[in-house]
């Protein structure tokens, strides 16, 4: 994994109709808005699914992604979990691998 991070949710200028102007958003602390994690297959067969534990603030999640992940391939996504949680810093508490199936039924499992 070459990327692990928790985003930020961006404030936006919001249309309110009763004005009829755009305007700056009341600005609250700061809100997470997701996770991206970026991979790369470093075996010579295509996986089919891998998955990750994360941990951010003290609430971990398993996330799960299912595809075909070519070998030598950058994989970047960003997923859903960690959305509106108080925002410290793009760095989650732990991020590692938990598993990798492949196309030829093999396994590997993080420790």
């Amino acid at each position: 994994m070459s990327t692990c991070q928790i985003l930020q949710n961006v404030s936006r200028e919001r249309f309110r109709p009763w004005y009829g102007w755009r305007y700056p958003a009341l600005r609250p602390a700061p809100t997470t808005d997701g996770l991206r994690i970026v991979f790369v297959n470093k075996t010579t067969v295509p996986a089919t699914e891998v998955g990750f534990h994360v941990g951010y603030r003290g609430a971990t999640a398993f996330v799960r992604d299912v595809g075909t992940f070519s070998p030598g391939v950058s994989i970047d996504h960003t997923y859903s979990e960690f959305v509106d949680y108080a925002y410290l810093g793009t760095q989650p508490n732990a991020c590692r691998a938990a598993f990798v199936k492949f196309s030829d039924g093999s396994e590997w499992r993080g420790h």
